[in-house]
């Protein structure tokens, strides 16, 4: 819908950042990349007949900025890419993706003022295969000042206000939400801390069939940063009031993460987390990696309990590095039947070729499960991809990756296909990284 565009939303955040005194700019990392990747689809339209076989062109720019500085920390990267699709199945498009995070530390240890803003590709039916005619982006721009105290010694209260604007591309889903929170952290020791958080959440819909919300949650977690072992403990209750005679809806919270170090440079890391939204946690984070698909229902403006975990393990093995990863995501929907649960487990292999050339490998197999609609599938995938660092502004990735959904007699949703990608990237401005 792009109802309001991204300079508007931006302004008062830009604004603040004019009145900023002047930054050093060797304080100030910026890269930025042309590329040009041609990728070959066994399946284009990802259907199980009448497969079309398509080159994509698709050239583009990466754009990355950081600054760590004492008044303002900024981490920011997004890809500009055109696709440009041989057949006319698909027609020709501009994408842009990535994220972005602006803190400006107005008065230190008191007031800080924070902008940030996420852009991702997803599906808009988690159902239906991630294709052009079931992809869209979804924007998320949040902006708003927190206020800290220190009511004793050890101890912080904050107060935080965020205005937040969630914008689709293409469905009536757009929003405005207004964040307020306070959080009292208790100091239990230089890396223990407790913290009692209450937050309001309100929610207004674009569109006028879409009930409007307000949510309270409560929460208590226990946390502790440490160098070998960090934990994070919270749980608490939610509840969320909907307009046009909708009924409320409520449960128990919780989010938990643990991250362990092991000898060896073994490491362990879990998280796992129970909350009730309208729009999925994998919108707020974005794809890990350009590339990630995001499969969640943009569609609909609907109140769900989203549950999510993983459980990641690594280690390295000679001239390896060795990766295993569990994901299980369950969400259930309140009034309509698009309650699902997908898990999928996967290996990655990371192997240093020569100095300047790395090898990476994949496997992956899942389920998805849509119990409302009727169909269940078995998901397979595997990559295998080779960076070449050419020379010291010249890069080549290439490569070859399989995917197979398996619904046995589901009507829609089947595919398999094969894609054969070479990717060459210059880098304009920055220092190279092989």
């Amino acid at each position: 819908m792009n109802r309001i565009g991204l300079p508007t939303i931006l302004a008062p955040a830009l604004a603040a950042f004019a009145m900023l005194p002047p930054v050093s700019v060797s304080a100030l990392e910026i890269d930025a990349q042309v590329f040009h990747e041609a990728l070959y689809t066994s399946n284009t339209a990802r259907t199980e007949t009448d497969e079309l076989e398509e080159m994509i062109n698709t050239p583009g720019i990466t754009l990355a900025a950081s600054q760590a500085g004492t008044q303002v920390e900024l981490t920011a990267d997004y890809q500009f890419q055109r696709r440009i699709y041989e057949e006319d199945l698909f027609q020709d498009e501009n994408v842009t993706t990535g994220a972005a995070e602006m803190i400006w530390h107005v008065l230190p240890s008191r007031l800080d003022f924070t902008l940030r803003n996420t852009r991702s590709e997803s599906t808009e039916r988690a159902l239906e295969p991630l294709t052009q005619d079931n992809r869209q982006t979804v924007s998320i721009t949040e902006l708003g000042p927190t206020l800290r105290m220190s009511p004793r010694s050890g101890d912080e209260l904050q107060i935080e206000y965020l205005y937040s604007d969630v914008s689709a591309e293409d469905t009536d889903t757009d929003s405005i939400r207004h964040d307020s929170t306070m959080r009292y952290i208790v100091g239990l020791s230089e890396s223990r801390a407790l913290t009692f958080s209450a937050e309001n959440n309100q929610t207004q819909f674009d569109n006028p069939s879409a009930p409007d919300l307000d949510g309270w949650t409560g929460m208590a977690t226990l946390a502790q940063t440490a160098d070998l072992f960090s934990y994070a403990l919270g749980a608490g209750y939610t509840t969320v009031s909907r307009t046009d005679d909708r009924d409320d809806v409520e449960g128990a919270v919780f989010a938990v993460s643990l991250e362990r170090q092991l000898p060896s440079s073994f490491s362990i890391n879990f998280s796992a987390s129970r909350a009730i939204r309208d729009q999925s946690e994998n919108l707020y984070s974005g794809a890990t990696e350009p590339g990630s698909e995001i499969t969640e229902n943009t569609d609909l403006n609907e109140v769900f309990t989203e549950s999510l975990a993983a459980l990641e393990i690594g280690r390295p093995l000679g001239n390896n590095e060795v990766g295993l990863r569990l994901d299980v995501t369950t969400q259930d929907y309140e009034d309509v039947g698009r309650d699902n649960e997908r898990w999928l487990v996967s290996m990655r292999l990371t192997r240093n070729l020569t100095e300047l050339t790395t090898l990476s490998a994949d496997i992956g197999t899942g389920t998805s499960e849509f119990e409302d609609e009727g169909s269940d599938y078995d998901d397979l995938r595997g990559s295998v991809m080779v960076a070449w660092q050419l020379s010291p502004r010249f890069n080549l990735v290439w490569g070859a990756r399989y995917e197979e959904r398996d619904g046995g007699d589901a009507a829609t949703g089947n595919y398999e296909e094969w894609i054969g990608s070479a990717r060459l990237s210059y880098l304009l401005l920055g220092v190279s990284r092989p």
